[in-house]
């Protein structure tokens, strides 16, 4: 194998594995942000929703 192919196979696993941070970071957030809502607003039919 050339440097080449294996510089590009290691670039886009980089990129794979920052796409799927992003991916996990992203639902993270909105599993707290959820939660936050929740407690923020815990009068509000966020229950109905499913939210919480």
């Amino acid at each position: 194998m050339s440097s080449g192919v294996i510089r590009a196979l290691r670039l886009s696993h980089d990129k794979q594995e920052m796409a799927l941070k992003i991916v996990i970071l992203s639902l993270a957030s909105t599993v707290a942000f959820s939660r936050y809502i929740c407690i923020l607003h815990y009068s509000l039919p966020f229950k109905i929703i499913g939210m919480c």
